[in-house]
């Protein structure tokens, strides 16, 4: 038997240790992930149709101001920590909650073909789509088929945790639910990942797992008690040498039985269940709750939220009630009074996630901080604006204190311009093999950094040992943000 040598490997024990050992092994892996640490690593990332906004004359990304005296360098980053949203119109609710955030101007896109919405949707997460593909069989026409798993299911599977995914009216060309989240099966197959397309549904999901928890819990009782009889003859084939390596892993599995109460979802404390007709407002409320609850019970370290255009358009503006919300105002015009309507518009959305955040700064979390330093929210879209921006998008990052963010500042990420590269390769892999360069060679300047290289750098804060993204062509480096 292998097992009987000096050197123990972790997953060939604990399969030897049969269903105790299987049900563990994730849970051991977040616990090395998380650092052995009691703290939890959180992430909620938050969709909006056609992104965050921008302001500064419509003509540059920069949301903030500040006096460029109070640059600072880092790298080829510039950052600041004088600056204001209040200029930004789109994110001015945001300054309540300035000192939890980063922000970053900007990052870009990876892909740059076809519309600018429909092929982004499954590229942002996992930087694995391929040039000129506008549609697939298993997504339709209009999202074409990544190649590789998305960074929230890749997070939830190395903390070893579960993910909440919820769409709250993102979705488009009759689907429930914008194609974001996809993982890799055994097989190596891709396939998407479904999403809950309102806070009933999974509070109702949510529920029924709760109860199943606790019937399963009863069944089981203790694993390690379950696994005793095989514990014990394991041990004694040991050689004396390896035991304190075997006693080490139940000493770690015995503290997290303890602590979790067995991993599963007894724990989970739901708030009130939510109306299966809920307008968009409650609706948004509702799914909020939903993930902080999730948070809150450990149950859950990564949420999904997309949201998309509420019904409820009149109340931005008299003109959205009269027309096409969707082309008058969330596709303004500039200087007109549909420009005035997105704004507001977006400050809903943005009012509502900086009061989210307030609230988990003031709940105790369970290693006696509060939830927001243990937490990131990551505010995204499949664009930037209503412009179809795909170069250089804000996206702001809340809280993530004890995560490594250095939060309070707005880092200006370096550029390069589509006709003067620079010998920059500015592009994307073929399915068929090698690389388009994109020919574009007009218009602003492109970010040189790109949702894949956010992703290398969450994942490193996260504790993961990763150095890029994606496709290759997609990736020029980890932030030191």
């Amino acid at each position: 038997m292998k097992l009987l040598q000096k050197s123990i490997d972790r997953r060939r024990l604990l399969q030897n240790l049969g269903y105790g050992g299987a049900f563990f092994l994730p849970f051991l892996r977040s616990w090395e992930a998380q650092g052995q640490s009691a703290s939890p690593k959180r992430v909620l990332f938050v969709f909006l149709q056609h992104g965050w906004g921008r302001e500064y004359g419509d003509n540059d990304v920069i949301p903030v101001s500040f006096d460029a005296s109070s640059l600072n360098q880092s790298g080829d980053l510039q950052w600041t920590d004088q600056f204001s949203f209040l200029p930004n119109r789109e994110l001015a609710p945001l300054e309540s909650i300035k000192s939890y955030v980063t922000l970053l101007d900007g990052v870009r896109n990876c892909s740059y073909w076809g519309n600018a919405h429909d092929v982004s949707y499954s590229e942002i997460l996992t930087a694995t789509t391929y040039h000129g593909e506008r549609g697939s069989p298993e997504l339709g026409a209009q999202f074409p088929m990544p190649s590789g798993e998305s960074f929230d299911h890749y997070l939830a599977s190395q903390l070893g945790t579960h993910a909440l995914r919820i769409s709250h009216r993102y979705r488009s060309w009759g689907r429930s639910y914008h194609p974001l989240c996809f993982e890799r099966t055994r097989s190596g197959q891709i396939i998407e990942l479904p999403q809950f397309t309102s806070a009933y549904d999974a509070f109702q999901s949510l529920s029924g797992l709760t109860a199943q928890s606790a019937d399963d819990r009863v069944r089981r009782g203790s694993v390690l008690s379950a696994q005793k009889d095989d514990i014990q003859r394991l041990m004694a084939r040991l050689p004396a040498e390896a035991r304190p390596k075997l006693e080490e892993y139940l000493n770690r599995i015995e503290t997290l039985e303890t602590r979790l109460g067995s991993l599963g979802f007894e724990n989970l404390v739901l708030p009130a269940e939510p109306s299966s007709n809920l307008s968009f407002d409650p609706g948004f409320d509702a799914a909020l709750e939903l993930v902080k609850a999730t948070f809150a019970s450990n149950t859950h370290n990564v949420a999904v939220l997309g949201l998309g255009e509420s019904t409820q358009a009149d109340a931005f503006g008299k003109h959205a009630s009269q027309a096409d919300f969707h082309h008058y105002v969330a596709h303004y015009t500039p200087n007109t009074p549909s420009r005035d309507e997105f704004v507001a518009w977006v400050q809903a959305y943005a009012s509502k996630i900086a009061g989210f955040a307030q609230d988990l700064a003031t709940t105790d979390d369970i290693d006696g901080q509060n939830m927001l330093d243990n937490t990131m929210i990551v505010l995204l879209g499949e664009v930037g604006d209503g412009q179809h921006n795909r170069r250089k998008l804000a996206v702001p990052i809340i809280g993530g204190r004890s995560l490594g963010l250095q939060t309070g500042r707005t880092w200006l990420l370096p550029t390069f311009a589509p006709r003067n590269r620079g010998g920059f390769f500015w592009g994307a892999p073929l399915r068929s093999g090698g690389q388009h360069e994109s020919e574009i060679n007009y218009g602003r300047d492109l970010s040189l950094y790109t949702h894949a290289d956010l992703w290398t750098t969450l994942g490193q804060k996260f504790g993961m040992t990763i150095n890029s993204w994606g496709h290759q062509e997609y990736n020029y480096g980890a932030l030191a943000i």
